[in-house]
């Protein structure tokens, strides 16, 4: 289930929140939308997303749909956790108009193993060009196909 994890106001036509949890069916689009009610801009952080089930993909499409007809004119998705991001990859598309302006995904040290998330710009190629530094000095790589996670 998804929770509110924390919320804020950047500015007065902006509203942010950070979710966390699973997105499935009882995913509260009404909860949500009563929250962003006639805000212009909306940021989603979704970093502290864990799993994603395809009724929640339907769920949370139709949360971005309500956002529209709510007002929103700019939606904005930050820190989308590896399995929305692996959503977006394979359906381009699947949340416009909203905007995925950034990734969190799993990065591996080839030389220690150390493995932790990395926030990425979500453009092509971003796992070479914006690659995180393991504590070993060493150059982390992506944990998997750039194509699972990011636009090609």
């Amino acid at each position: 289930m998804v929770t509110i994890a924390k919320r804020s106001r950047p500015d007065a036509r902006t509203q942010a929140l950070s979710l966390a949890g699973k997105i499935d069916e009882r995913l509260d689009a009404a909860m949500l939308l009563g929250e962003l009610a006639g805000t212009a801009k909306v940021l989603l952080d979704l970093a502290r997303i864990s799993t994603v089930t395809s009724s929640g993909i339907q769920a949370f499409c139709r949360l971005v749909e309500g956002l529209v007809r709510g007002g929103a004119s700019e939606i904005v998705l930050l820190r989308v956790a590896s399995p929305i991001a692996f959503q977006v990859a394979i359906c381009p598309g699947i949340f416009d108009p909203a905007r995925v302006e950034s990734a969190q995904l799993p990065f591996v040290c080839g030389t220690c193993g150390e493995e932790r998330d990395h926030v990425v710009p979500y453009v092509a190629g971003a796992d070479r060009s914006h690659p995180p530094a393991c504590a070993c000095g060493a150059t982390m790589e992506l944990d998997g196909m750039a194509a699972q996670y990011l636009p090609t």
